[in-house]
């Protein structure tokens, strides 16, 4: 049957897990797939539904362990792999003194930060 090669909006999304307004708002904004449309029904060839989700794999392999980091992490993390240090935390009452005195809390950490420095010489 010649249909078979075609799958509808429905089935699709279904395949995707997704939902049929993100097909739709794909196609509204000229993204996605190519599709056919007859009348009211949209459907999209298979050929190309399977083509895209080769293009989509990824090239590296997914592990299914990921990185232990924090208190108790035994593997050290290297350069490339460190996470962000966590920022400072203030009370509401500090943070509201620190702004009202420098402005924000960047440019307050950024000249308490001078501060040290400068101590420390």
């Amino acid at each position: 049957m010649e249909n078979d090669r075609f799958l509808s909006e429905v089935e699709l999304a279904h395949r995707w897990s997704i939902s049929t307004k993100t097909l739709q708002r794909w196609r509204a904004g000229k993204r996605g797939l190519p599709y056919a449309k007859l009348s009211r029904t949209v459907r999209y060839d298979f050929h190309d539904v399977i083509t895209y989700e080769q293009t989509q794999r990824r090239t590296s392999p997914v592990t299914d362990e990921l990185p232990r980091s924090g208190p108790g992490s035994s593997t050290p993390q290297s350069g490339s792999e460190a996470t962000m240090p966590e920022p400072k935390r203030y009370s509401l009452k500090d943070a509201l003194e620190l702004i009202a005195r420098y402005g924000s809390l960047r440019a307050a950490e950024a000249a308490m930060s001078e501060s040290a420095d400068d101590s420390r010489r």
